[in-house]
This record gives C-alpha cells, structure tokens and sequence, in this order.
C-alpha cells in the first residue's frame, strides 16, 4: 500500500464528508418510517434511530479497516413509495 500525499487525504476526507452529509437525510427518512407503525408520537425516536444507525454503521465498517468503496447506506427508496400509497 504506498503512502497517501495530503492532497490525496483532504481528497478522501471531502468524499467521505459529502457522502455523509447526502445519507443523513435518507437515514433519517428510513429510520421514521421504521418507526411510523407505532403512532406519530414516536417520529423523534425513528428520525435519532436512523440518525444513530447510520452513524454507528460507518464506524463499525471504519474500525474494522473496510477499505473498499461500498456505500452503506439504505438504498430503496420504493419504500417510501410504498409506505405513501398505503392509506392509513
């Protein structure tokens, strides 16, 4: 593995923190939906509930030296599609 220049470091530094920034929403998203089958009074919990999964999953794969380019982050979107349509 050859040495990485501090151009390249600030390069994968930005990646990752754009990359971060754009999941936050979908993670938030998700973790709402999740938690919608339990009454509106629980949104705050699915929106910290998402938040938190997102944030602990990134470290997880971080910490155990995950160096390739997978994302990991929900990516159905149909989802919420589908939660949308089902009157409730």
């Amino acid at each position: 593995m050859a040495a990485m220049g501090q151009s390249e470091l600030k390069g994968e530094i930005a990646g990752g923190v754009v990359s971060a920034l754009v999941a936050i929403p979908l993670a938030i998203g998700f973790g709402m939906f999740a938690f919608v089958g339990l009454g509106d009074a629980y949104f705050g919990q699915g929106m910290v509930a998402g938040l938190s999964t997102a944030v602990i999953v990134a470290i997880t794969c971080v910490a155990l030296g995950e160096q390739g380019t997978a994302v990991y982050a929900p990516r159905v979107i149909t989802t919420f599609f589908i939660g949308a349509a089902d009157p409730v």
